[in-house]
């Protein structure tokens, strides 16, 4: 027996045509968000040292772009000063021979734990310098220039001997600091004067 077809309207099909547009649609969406999700991962991964899981130098660079853009946007007296700490590890060479690199990397991922400690902001970025380095810095964005001092005064004395809480290894980090304005010095710049600042206080290493 031959099948009965059935003829499709006029009305019929433009209603098939949309259900197929909008399916399509769907679709489309579903690959935009996705592909969205997946842009976002890999800047954040590019963006992140992956030992200590703090910014890295492409982070750094994001980061001084970013407050190049600032002074437009802030009036004087608000938040218009850029901090910076230069932390360095002390004898961290003598560190890795003592535990071996992979020791040495477990006591830098508890040396960030304990800058996290200590810079637990939002506004706070912590930054590692370089891949396999002992360096970092903290930049943030501050108002009175005192009460930063009197902040950054705490964060040296912290630092000058501290204890990991994992591994109970004490260790002391060279620390240096630099204060600029923001839209006057640029971040390069309070980076290199805490880098000088850090060079001056180091313990000999």
């Amino acid at each position: 027996m031959t099948p009965y077809l059935y003829p499709i309207s006029k009305q019929e099909g433009s209603m098939l045509e949309m259900e197929k547009y909008r399916r399509l649609l769907k679709s489309s969406r579903k690959t935009i968000e996705r592909l969205r999700r997946e842009k976002k991962e890999l800047y954040e991964r590019a963006c992140v040292d992956p030992l200590t899981e703090v910014g890295n130098g492409y982070a750094l660079k994001e980061l001084s772009a970013k407050l190049e853009k600032l002074p437009k946007k802030i009036k004087e007296g608000q938040n218009d000063l850029i901090a910076v700490l230069y932390v360095d590890v002390d004898n961290f060479k003598i560190i890795n021979r003592e535990y071996g690199h992979r020791g040495g990397d477990l006591i830098l991922k508890e040396f960030v734990e304990v800058l996290r400690g200590l810079f637990q902001r939002k506004a706070d970025s912590i930054i590692r310098l370089g891949g396999h380095s002992d360096e970092f810095i903290v930049v943030w964005l501050a108002r009175d220039k005192k009460q930063t001092e009197e902040y950054i005064a705490m964060a040296k004395s912290f630092l000058a001997w501290v204890r990991m809480p994992k591994s109970n290894i004490y260790f002391s980090a060279s620390v240096g600091s630099a204060i600029g304005k923001l839209g006057r010095e640029t971040l390069e710049e309070i980076i290199q004067a805490a880098d000088i600042d850090m060079y001056k206080n180091k313990k000999g290493c």
